[in-house]
């Protein structure tokens, strides 16, 4: 098998999933609050959830999100 992981960080929850590539059948999820300030805390409560035998299987990694993040922070105003 070939598995995938889907990660995405929205506005209150971040979801993780792992799904095999061939079929797409999901194969686990996992669900943590959005961490704003620290985005990697509630992406790792997400991965905390997932079966870790299958992670170290995963070959593909995808990773999106639906914040958006104000044009004045990404020019540092």
């Amino acid at each position: 098998m070939t598995y995938g992981l889907g990660i995405d960080t929205g506005g209150t929850y971040t979801d993780s999933v792992i799904v095999e590539l061939e079929t797409g059948k999901v194969v686990c999820s996992s669900k943590a609050l959005t961490t704003r300030d620290d985005l990697s805390v509630g992406i790792r409560g997400s991965l905390e959830g997932l079966d870790r035998s299958l992670l170290s299987e995963v070959s593909l990694t995808s990773l999106s999100s639906t914040l958006a993040i104000p044009a004045r922070d990404l020019r540092g105003d």
